[in-house]
């Protein structure tokens, strides 16, 4: 425990404890905030709480995690490992990925997912029901009319993790 192959993602929770993607070994690795290895998780597959070279991770007040994997998905894991759910498919429709990539959690619950490939963010509720994105790709400046459905209620404290 304690050894990287790729670290890409980081969280902290309520706890201080220290979450960390490690792409290189399809595994969610978990610290204290001084560095010392409590836990890891995570297998390479394509099957429920199974990884594949996992890139963003946030922490919810609540008590999820919750990864982007390049399965195309977000999962939601509790702080002892033990996988809750899964949401997402390959596609750029509502609520599917084409690069998952980074992830936060606002205040009330709500998950924000940047989508690299699709130049677009999603958000979805804890449960992972699709809310609303805003997009496309473009080099100009952001404007309200990029939105495409209603606007959630509260706002993402941070576009890499949240406490």
């Amino acid at each position: 425990m304690g050894q990287f192959a790729a670290p890409f993602g980081i969280a902290v929770d309520e706890n201080e404890n220290v979450y960390v993607t490690d792409q290189g070994n399809n595994r969610v690795d978990k610290f204290t905030a001084d560095g010392v290895p409590l836990a890891q998780w995570g297998t390479l597959g394509t099957g429920a709480g199974q990884l594949y070279s996992p890139y963003g991770i946030a922490s919810s007040r609540y008590g999820g995690l919750y990864v982007c994997d390049t399965n195309f998905k977000i999962q939601e894991f509790l702080a002892d490992s033990t996988f809750v759910t899964q949401w997402g498919s390959i596609g750029t429709d509502n609520g599917q990925f084409y690069s998952a990539a980074g992830v936060a959690v606002d205040q009330g619950g709500n998950v924000y997912v940047s989508d690299a490939s699709a130049d677009r963010v999603q958000v979805f509720s804890s449960a992972g029901e699709y809310i609303t994105q805003w997009g496309p790709w473009g080099l100009g400046t952001a404007s309200s009319s990029n939105r495409t459905e209603s606007q959630p209620t509260s706002r993402a404290t941070s576009l890499c993790s949240t406490r």
